[in-house]
């Protein structure tokens, strides 16, 4: 069942119209202006069921696939370069990835098949690469569920960047608080083996085989 896009919704009072946040002189603005959104709708609604749930809008679909072929890797290193005043070397991609295998300079690799002449170093090091690449999806969803980064109640620019900071530095904090709780953990247990070990040598007999080398 084809999903519909409210036109005209009706804002409660805590409700801000997003045209009052976004630049409407923006390219994409002016982009999805000119894009005759009702055809495009009227074309693929032949593809939908009479019946069922109601899917995803149409609009949103067509324009989620545009801002993909629109906004390239490319695009993202440009990006990286300008705030990180550095050009990155390498570009960690999923296996999905059709694309070019080297953009402006930078390596793109993907989990891949090894070759016969790869070492084993040289296997373990693209499987961490890899392993850190697919941790990060996790950890930007605990970010924004867990440490209310999914929505911010600061105001302006200054606030969402505050938000930001302020996810990413109490996710930090949890990891060290983390590893202190692990590292308590492991002494105490290490003290306790200790102090069995030491009863259990005061109740042997000196002369007892179990601590003669």
């Amino acid at each position: 069942m084809v999903g519909k896009q409210d036109k005209a919704p009706q804002l409660s009072i805590f409700d801000t119209p997003l045209k009052r946040f976004i630049n409407l002189e923006h390219e994409l603005c002016i982009l999805s202006h000119q894009i005759d959104w009702d055809s495009i709708e009227e074309e693929f609604s032949v593809y939908y069921s009479e019946t069922g749930r109601p899917s995803v809008p149409i609009r949103r679909m067509v324009g989620l696939l545009l801002l993909k072929h629109i906004y390239t890797l490319e695009e993202h290193f440009t990006q990286t370069e300008y705030l990180t005043e550095s050009k990155p070397k390498t570009g960690i991609v999923d296996r999905g990835y059709k694309g070019k295998k080297k953009i402006n300079g930078t390596e793109i690799i993907s989990p891949s098949v090894p070759k016969n002449e790869t070492t084993q170093y040289q296997k373990q090091k693209a499987r961490k690469q890899f392993r850190a690449r697919a941790g990060i999806e996790p950890v930007i969803s605990h970010i924004k569920y867990d440490h209310r980064m999914l929505r911010n109640y600061l105001k302006g620019v200054i606030g969402d960047q505050l938000n930001t900071i302020l996810a990413g530095t109490g996710y930090n904090l949890k990891k060290m608080l983390n590893r202190i709780k692990e590292q308590i953990l492991f002494d105490l247990i290490q003290i306790l083996s200790l102090g069995k070990l030491l009863f259990f040598k005061d109740k042997v007999p000196k002369n007892s085989r179990l601590f003669k080398v």
